[in-house]
């Protein structure tokens, strides 16, 4: 039997490791060295060391801080949203929904659509005379129409409302997949316990896909920026496991009512298998 080196995994990590070191970290850390020089078109090849004075002048610059403020406010709301309506939305689908394939089918094509168009569709939408959103406000709920792509303020929430519909079906997809790991032993056990739903929810189910959330979010800010580059044409137009039967479920708690009453030791059994779970 042939039997591998020690060195043959890292052998295999090597050529993805210097794609990373030539793609990412070289112009990572070029960018940093270049901050402390005074390079531009002017002095392209003799620029010099000149400290913290390009910071000085970054930070000084009111446009640096509305940029800031608002890139944190683009990433808070999104990725807010992505994460209650997709786990509103894979919670609902975990139960027993009639059609919860369609339902499934349907809530993932804003995120297997291309976003470049999605957000030119989207541009269409909010056209101040014909776009579909503006003649809803003005037909069916009788509003005024809005300045999605002519007003400054319009115009940065349109792209978060674009954005918003374009994120929420991939993290619907992660919470899903963490939901349907939970076997329905744990749901009966906290049942059988006298756990409220807002129990089971918040340390059964909450625990379990916090984990899988976390990554999410994490690539969701890693993301923003393409996604934020697609969502920019609207702006620039300005400037499962099998369900068990009833029968079987019925079996089950009678099998577990005959048994002695559960004790405060059980009752911690199904929170401390959710948190080892997760």
């Amino acid at each position: 039997m042939l039997r591998s080196s020690r060195s043959f995994p890292y052998k295999l990590l090597l050529p993805a490791t210097v794609v990373m070191l030539a793609v990412v970290l070289f112009p990572l850390g070029y960018s940093f060295w270049l901050s402390f020089r005074n390079m531009s078109l002017y002095h392209f090849r003799d620029h010099t060391f000149v400290g913290l004075e390009q910071f000085r002048l970054v930070l000084t610059e009111p446009v640096f801080w509305q940029t800031l403020a608002k890139s944190l406010i683009w990433t808070g709301v999104n990725v807010f949203f992505h994460v209650a309506f997709g786990v509103m939305l894979a919670v609902l689908l975990n139960g027993p929904v009639r059609g919860r394939t369609v339902f499934r089918t349907l809530l993932i094509l804003p995120w297997a659509m291309p976003q470049y168009i999605s957000a030119l569709t989207w541009r269409g939408m909010f056209n101040y005379e014909y776009g579909s959103v503006n003649l809803i406000l003005t037909r069916w709920f009788h509003l005024p129409a809005i300045p999605w792509l002519s007003d400054p303020t319009w115009a940065f929430i349109a792209p978060i409302l674009t954005n918003i519909w374009l994120g929420f079906p991939f993290m619907m997809i992660v919470a899903l997949g963490g939901l349907t790991s939970i076997p329905a032993e744990l749901y009966e056990a906290a049942e059988l316990d006298g756990a409220s739903a807002w129990q089971r929810f918040t340390r059964s189910r909450c625990r379990r896909c916090s984990r899988c959330s976390c990554l999410r979010c994490s690539w969701a800010r890693s993301g923003r920026s393409t996604t934020r580059s697609s969502c920019g044409s609207c702006r620039r137009a300005a400037s499962r496991p099998t369900p068990r039967t009833r029968s079987s479920r019925t079996s089950t708690r009678s099998r577990s009512r005959t048994r002695a009453t559960p004790t405060p030791r059980r009752s911690r059994s199904w929170c401390s298998c959710s948190c080892s779970g997760s």
